[in-house]
């Protein structure tokens, strides 16, 4: 068969369709993992916490202070009341599957659940209480209703033996907006890709590379009946904005403190002496491990580490500015540390007040941004709450002001680094060469 030129151009477009959709699948699904990985994160923070109050418990049994059963009763009342994110709880069996705590279904306290199983035919109980005797803790997926419904849906459960009690403590975290959220956005692709393949086959070549507006025939639809995007799936989509806004924040600014890093290395060109007093305290923590808990034997070998590199009159080597963990990022964290680094971090007039301007509940564009995005890593809203009350409008300015800013952040440090600013003045090109 030959392909006609409009029908070559229609497979290309058909091509780069495909490649673009594969792209933002990919993105998506790496987005979902990056948030469940957080959302754990969270849970075994919660129960290791809880795990900490019942030895604290048994500690004051071993000390003569109470009874067991005393101590065992109060810890029972303490977690009991704890609550956490989107009213989660924490929930304590003893590992023949009796429940000694469980907040929203009081009628199973004191009861053996040995056998209760989720909606897929899981025995959840045995497995969370499986998984608490892995080392560390262990997680499970399983179906469980939120307080106040009957309806199933997917929960990651960590549950830890806590001893000397020999209790499975645990708690879980619902993560079913995740799976909707990744649904939405990948119906919007596959929309985008039947609009512009129908609107190519009706038009030929010069439709398959224009553009595809939703006013038109595609509208909300997938075929010729059905709403493909609902209220609640927009919502979600509205959602998205704002994580993926604060990807590109904590993207910028790693990709600006690998900068100053690759710099500061600069194939062993400078020298410890030669660094200014603020950057040699980060490379000083970083070598010494100064912000690292440790033993020791591990401090007194951090400490050589460090003596062996100035007796030794070493390059500078082995370093990179620490940037915390995830999740930290906002105008007021970037200011910090570029104050760390030793220089003032100067914006425009105009993109600072844009940046500091409220944007909603009184927070500044990034800040909303680090909010909103920490709140849907760690299940405390759903996406569906986060995007609540938006307009396109409003988040193109919020796209507009974050971009603007970070630019300027971008430029701010490329002068720093240009300007050599992170080495001593004497030490600086123009100066040594003058």
């Amino acid at each position: 068969m030959v392909l006609t030129i409009p029908r070559r151009f229609a497979v290309l477009v058909a091509l780069s369709i495909g490649v673009c959709i594969a792209a933002v699948v990919s993105q998506l699904l790496a987005t979902r993992t990056a948030l469940v990985e957080e959302r754990k994160a969270a849970v075994v923070g919660q129960v290791q916490s809880a795990v900490s109050i019942v030895k604290g418990f048994a500690d004051a049994v071993a000390k003569g202070a109470l009874t067991e059963d005393e101590a065992q009763s109060r810890a029972k009342t303490v977690l009991r009341g704890i609550r956490f994110g989107k009213n989660d709880y924490i929930f304590v069996y003893q590992p023949d599957g009796v429940n000694l705590v469980l907040g929203p279904k009081p009628d199973w306290e004191g009861k053996s659940v040995i056998n209760e199983k989720d909606a897929n035919g899981l025995p959840l109980i045995r497995e969370l209480i499986a998984a608490a005797a892995q080392p560390g803790g262990g997680f499970v997926s399983y179906m469980f209703a939120r307080a106040g419904s009957t309806v199933p849906v997917a929960k990651l459960g960590y549950t830890m033996k806590a001893d000397p009690w020999n209790w499975v403590v645990g708690t879980g975290v619902y993560v079913d907006d995740l799976d909707e959220a990744f649904y939405a956005s990948a119906k919007v692709s596959l929309m985008w890709a039947v609009c512009r393949s129908r609107k190519g086959a009706r038009r030929g070549t010069s439709a398959s590379i224009g553009r595809c507006r939703w006013s038109e025939s595609c509208s909300n639809h997938l075929g010729a009946t059905g709403a493909l995007i609902t209220a609640q799936q927009q919502r979600i989509l509205y959602s998205g904005v704002f994580l993926q806004l604060y990807n590109l924040v904590e993207a910028t600014v790693v990709k600006c403190l690998d900068g100053v890093t690759d710099a500061a290395l600069n194939g062993g060109r400078w020298f410890p002496g030669d660094l200014t007093e603020e950057l040699r305290r980060e490379w000083v923590r970083v070598i010494a491990r100064t912000h690292v808990d440790l033993n020791p034997e591990n401090r007194l070998e951090s400490a050589l580490a460090l003596c062996q590199h100035l007796v030794g009159s070493l390059p500078i080597a082995g370093f990179k500015v620490e940037k915390g963990g995830g999740g930290n990022w906002d105008d007021e964290a970037i200011e910090q540390i570029a104050g760390r680094l030793g220089f003032n971090l100067r914006v425009s007039v105009e993109t600072y007040s844009a940046i500091k301007r409220p944007f909603r509940d009184d927070l500044g564009p990034l800040q909303l941004i680090k909010k909103l995005r920490n709140s849907l890593a760690h299940g405390n809203i759903s996406f569906a709450e986060c995007g609540e009350n938006l307009t396109v409008g409003e988040l193109r300015d919020l796209v507009n002001r974050t971009t603007a800013y970070l630019r300027e952040v971008v430029g701010a440090f490329r002068a720093y680094i240009d300007g050599h600013q992170f080495v001593v003045p004497e030490r600086r090109p123009a100066a040594t060469s003058a």
